[in-house]
Parts: structure tokens; C-alpha cells; sequence
């Protein structure tokens, strides 16, 4: 059974480092099972207490995808989703992709409500939910934008549709569901906060506030800046001395890491970016900063919505340490190589090296 649904599996057994697995090519259905009738729904959802009008008619429009809940043991939802109101029940029987976007199911769930509601496979809203999930798939895999052929491809692969079928792609891609970016296509929401990002670096000459600091007049002349060095090349013990001297010429500093264990390395009053920005359930803190200077290690593993909510409540400097060769971020797209192209870049040099030449003696 998979998903509530007996189906064949066809495929090829391997054989791993314990056990074999099947490593399977097609999942093809059996039998698709009846629906609920609207009384036995009632019953299994509601118990003993009788249906309101509303209710009834709630539990008929989505008599469908709410069988295929309880059949796939997801009763918990199916129970929250009777308390709709009728409207938004109808939304969901339309389109049951708003529930991907409602964070109650995933894509594939969704897509099996669809099968069990709707037969057509080529339906609009199933082609822009698959457009908006192969755009998120793809910028938590580190590449956010897409050319026209790849996103074609990956939306045909994930619904498992006919590639010869003709399609309006660019109706299907209204404005609001894909933003393009040259030849590229991705998310808005990632589109605008980039975009946003990079108008912001614009304003790096403003004139700030805080006193000059010795020694460090260079890397302090503009708003935002980059320090990039290879390993071994002086990074951490920069943003040490940094601190360090900028906290006695009386600016309020913030030292920052993209973890907590590089966190430790810079100090005991250093902190997460995550700590800095307040970063929760409920997303992101929107007081300004009370400090100066704020400087961010291991850059290469930010992503453009992280620095696009420190930047929004920084008002002083932000200098940003890190080298291209480090680790990307676990999901999105790196930032480190755009930023390098719009700020000042102060290198420290590749990490000094030592040749060894090995002799050999050989004697009879």
C-alpha cells in the first residue's frame, strides 16, 4: 500500500550494505476505493453528534479528497477540515493544491486528492502547482533560477505527464506565480527579495554617524563591505581585532556566525545571525538594531531572505567575512557571489603554503 492506495511496484532489488531494496521505476495504482458515503463520513469525523446543514454539505463537496485522508490514516486533517466554511470547502474541492500552500499536506498528498477529485492530468491549477513546487524545490537546492527548457522538464517529470502534449507555457505562467529574471524564471517572493537585496547595496556610500577607528579606515568607508581570504589567511583573527578596536573607539558591535560552533570561535559575545535577527516560528524581528557594526562570518552559507532581514533592521555597517571555497548553505541560493560582484572586496590572500620534496635514497 502506498498513500492509502494498493499499487504495483515495478523495479529492480539491489542489494545494500545490510538489507536488499527495491529501487522502484513506476508506482502504478490497483484499484482506487470507494468513496465515504456522507453518513458514514459524518460518523467517522464528527462521532455521535449530528451534522450541522453546513457541515453536511461541507462533508459532500469534499466527500472525495476526505475519504482519501482517512484512507491514507490522515484523519486529523480530514476532522479540521470539515470545520471549513462551506466556501473554502469548495476552494479546496476545486483546487486541492491550497493545502500544499496552507502547509497541511505535501505536493505528492496533493496530487493524490487531485487524482481522486479531478481526472483531468492537465489541468491549470495542477500545472501551477507543480511550476510553484519544482521553483521551491529548486531554491532550497541551491539553484533558484531556472531556464524555460529545465522548469519544463522538471514540472513534465514531477506530474509524469507527456512531454509531446502542447502547452501554453506562458499562460500558464501568470505573473504572479513566476517572476523572470533575463532567461530565467523563478519565485517572486525569491525574485523581489533579491532584487530588493541589491537596491539596498546601492545606498553604500551613505554617510554614518560613528567615529573614525584606526587601522581600520579602509574597510570602514563604505556601508557594507566583503573581507574574503582563504583558510588559514586571517579571517577570524580580523573580526577579533575588529570588534576589538571598534568597541574602543565606542561603537556598539555585533559579532555574528552562520553557526553556533563558529559562533564560539569568535568570542563569548559573539551569537548566531539567527539570535541576532530574532528568528521564530512566526518569522523575523522588525525592531532596528542598536548597533553600529555588525559583522557576519561563514557568509558563504547565507541565503538572499536571511541577509534581506538583516538588512532591514541594520542601520550601521555591516561587514561580511567568508570565502567562496567554504560551505554553500544547507537550503537557497548562495549569496557570496553576488556579493562580491556589487561590494568592495578586501582580500587577505591565499593561506600561506609549505612545499615538501621527498629524496629518496637508494643503496645496494
Amino acid at each position: 500500500y502506498f498513500a492509502g492506495l494498493q499499487v504495483i511496484v515495478r523495479g529492480v532489488w539491489k542489494h545494500g550494505a545490510r538489507h536488499r531494496y527495491l529501487s522502484a521505476s513506476t508506482i502504478e495504482p490497483v484499484e482506487t476505493p470507494a468513496d465515504w458515503t456522507v453518513e458514514r463520513l459524518s460518523r467517522a469525523l464528527l462521532g455521535p453528534t449530528p451534522a450541522t446543514g453546513e457541515q453536511t454539505a461541507v462533508l459532500t463537496v469534499l466527500a472525495p479528497a476526505l475519504s482519501w485522508l482517512l484512507t491514507a490514516r490522515l484523519g486529523k486533517l480530514a476532522t479540521r477540515l470539515t470545520q471549513l466554511s462551506l466556501r473554502k470547502a469548495q476552494h479546496i474541492a476545486a483546487n486541492p493544491y491550497l493545502l500544499v500552500k496552507r502547509r497541511e499536506l505535501d505536493f505528492e498528498s496533493a496530487d493524490m486528492v487531485h487524482r481522486r477529485t479531478h481526472g483531468d492530468p492537465w489541468l491549470l491549477s495542477r500545472l501551477q502547482a507543480a511550476t510553484t513546487e519544482v521553483l521551491r524545490r529548486a531554491e532550497r537546492a541551491g539553484c533558484a533560477r531556472l531556464t524555460r527548457d529545465d522548469l519544463i522538464g522538471r514540472i513534465t517529470a514531477l506530474l509524469a505527464l507527456d512531454g509531446d502534449q502542447e502547452v501554453d507555457w506562458e499562460c500558464v505562467w501568470r505573473s504572479s506565480l513566476v517572476a523572470r529574471d533575463g532567461e530565467r524564471y523563478c519565485l517572486p517572493s525569491w525574485f523581489y527579495v533579491r532584487r530588493r537585496v541589491l537596491q539596498q547595496f546601492q545606498n553604500n556610500q551613505l554617510a554614518l554617524g560613528a567615529g573614525a577607528v584606526p587601522g581600520y579606515e579602509t574597510i570602514l568607508a563604505h556601508r557594507y563591505s566583503v573581507i574574503t581570504g582563504a583558510a588559514m589567511s586571517g579571517k577570524t583573527s580580523l573580526v577579533r581585532d575588529l570588534a576589538g578596536r571598534c568597541r574602543e573607539a565606542g561603537w556598539r558591535v555585533a559579532v555574528t556566525a552562520m553557526t553556533g560552533k563558529a559562533a564560539s570561535v569568535l568570542g563569548p559575545e559573539a551569537m548566531t545571525i539567527h539570535r541576532l535577527i530574532g528568528y521564530g516560528p512566526k518569522g523575523c524581528s522588525i525592531q532596528p538594531l542598536p548597533y553600529d557594526l555588525i559583522l557576519i562570518d561563514e557568509i558563504s552559507m547565507c541565503t538572499y531572505p536571511l541577509l534581506a532581514s538583516v538588512l532591514q533592521i541594520a542601520k550601521g555597517h555591516v561587514v561580511c567575512f567568508g570565502d567562496p571555497r567554504q560551505l554553500p548553505p544547507v537550503e537557497g541560493e548562495p549569496v557570496f557571489q553576488d556579493l562580491m560582484k556589487v561590494l568592495p572586496v578586501h582580500d587577505l590572500g591565499i593561506r600561506p603554503t609549505v612545499e615538501i620534496e621527498t629524496v629518496r635514497h637508494w643503496s645496494l
